[in-house]
Formats: C-alpha cells, structure tokens, sequence
C-alpha cells in the first residue's frame, strides 16, 4: 500500500489491525529525520465486543445478526472467533439494526455463539502534530496480544499540503461491474464496492511512486483517471471476472491490461502537465515540460 497522505495543519487518525487480538498497544510518532513528534503513549484499542446470535441461510456466513451492534461500524474490520477456536479478520459492509454483512464470506462457517471482537488500534494526531509538511513520517506501534508474543508494525505517511485525489471511485467500479458482468453486480455493494476501488486507486499511486514522483504533488490528479480505471479491471480480473471469460485467454488478458495501465501511467507523468516538484505552489518552467520515465511493474 502506498504511504498515507495527511494534510497539513489538520487532526487525523492513524490504525493499524494486528493479526491477534490486541490486549494493549503503544505507539511513537517519528520524524523522517529520527527525533520523535510524539514519544511513546497509548493506542486506542477498538473495545467492540458482540457474540453472533444467528446466521442468515444461504449467505455463506456473510450475513450474521448479533447480540448487539453497539460499537460496531461499516468499513472497520473485526476478529470472528468460533467456538472451536478457529478466527478470521472480517469487514463490516451493512449494519441494519443487528443485522450485519460482511465485505467478504470468512474462510469458516460461522455459528450462533461465535465472538466478534474489534482488532483496530488508532491514535489521534491533532493539528498542532501535523503542522509540518514533510515525506516520511512513521509511526512505529508495539501491540501485545491476548494470547502470545509481542509485535512490532509500523506505518509511513506524509504531511502533505493537499491530497491525491482518488482517480477510482464506488460509482466507477459500479458503473463497470453493471455494464461489463451485470449477472455479478448485485454480488458487490457498499464496502465491497469502496475496496474495489480503494485497490485500484492504491495500485495507480504505487505506479506513480515507482517512477520516482509523488502522487500529491502533481497539479491535475485527473490524468491519472484512465489509469485508474484500467487499474480497476485489473481489480476486477484479480476477482475472477473476465469478460467473455469462456473464451477469453486469462494469462493474456492480465498481461494486456498489466500493459496497458504502464502505458497509461507513463502517459500521465510523461505529459506536460504541473508537477511541482519543490511543493511551492509556484509553476517554474523546469515542472511544466515532459518528463521522461520507465516504469517498472
């Protein structure tokens, strides 16, 4: 995944989901230079704690109604544990009363009496703390488990003075999924559709950053929505749908549009669009000309 971006002078939240159930969690806030922003304090863990009380029939597990929905939200992940010891990291997609739908069936057959615990550990930065723009911002996190040894992970962002913005969007990977494999469409909603496109719009800024260029610093992100959109039929692909798939070759398909979104990447940083290069918001003449690049995928 490509670093976070955070926009200067402006409170944010950072997390990160532990494998394990997490019993307490540490974080330290670093410099790119290596000083601490923030010395090591309390991370928030996500105290969301419901059992399942049933399992909607002919949902693969992925439509569950619970105990209680207090604490839980849609978009944040959670740690499904059966009775028989086995767990799976689920995402909540629907909450309806104590309804909910997963993002994705988990890989077990969930049962009436299976925990749903939260596993998100954050910390909230505040304006003061994001008041200097700069690359390479860590937060390094030390998260004990409930069961088992300590883990040390780590998040890089940058202090941005604006965002990349998105080139996918729900309504794209809607809008393809409706056009191009309309009999799947109604398999994908909500979440599911915001990951779809979160996973395309993560692979055009990894491009970009491998041509040596930030993502944020580019005056018109909307170059990049041709790439973005190839990115999504990649997604798609990656998902096993293929149009035409019964006589579509599937090695060829990919290898084409893996092709096709580096020509569309290249196009965009090659075309002589703004690119400030010193963050300063003045157009030089050296940030408006072509610019040559290889990617590499």
């Amino acid at each position: 995944m490509a670093a976070i971006q955070i926009v200067q002078s402006t409170t944010a939240t950072l997390d990160i989901y532990p494998r394990a159930l997490p019993s307490t969690a540490k974080v330290t806030i670093v410099k790119p230079g290596g000083s601490a922003l923030v010395s090591q304090t309390t991370a928030t863990i996500d105290s969301a704690s419901t059992t399942v009380a049933s399992v909607s029939a002919g949902t693969a597990g992925q439509q569950l109604s619970v105990a209680s929905a207090a604490g839980l939200s849609v978009g944040t992940k959670y740690l499904l544990t059966s009775q028989d010891g086995q767990d799976a990291t689920v995402e909540i997609s629907e909450i309806d009363g104590t309804t909910i739908r997963l993002t994705d069936p988990p890989p077990f057959d969930p049962q009436d009496g299976d925990m749903l615990k939260g596993l998100r550990v954050s910390f909230s930065m505040s304006g003061a703390q994001t008041a200097t723009r700069d690359l390479y911002y860590r937060a390094e996190w030390e998260i004990t488990p409930s069961s088992g040894n300590p883990v040390r992970l780590q998040t890089i962002f940058h202090i941005v003075r604006m965002l990349f913005r998105d080139p996918v969007t729900q309504e794209d990977a809607k809008r393809i999924l409706a056009f191009q494999f309309p009999s799947a469409a109604q398999r994908y909603e909500g979440e599911s559709l915001a990951n779809m496109a979160e996973r395309a719009s993560q692979s055009v800024l990894r491009q970009i950053e491998a041509t040596g260029r930030l993502a944020h610093l580019y005056g018109d992100p909307g170059s990049f929505r041709d790439a973005g959109l190839v990115a999504l039929r990649l997604v798609l692909a990656d998902d096993g749908l293929i149009p035409q798939a019964s006589t579509t070759d599937h090695v060829e398909y990919i290898e084409q549009l893996t092709k096709k979104l580096r020509d569309e990447i290249k196009l965009a940083v090659k075309a002589a669009q703004w690119y400030d290069d010193d963050d300063d918001r003045v157009v030089d003449a050296r940030e408006t000309g072509p610019w040559s690049t290889r990617v590499v995928m």
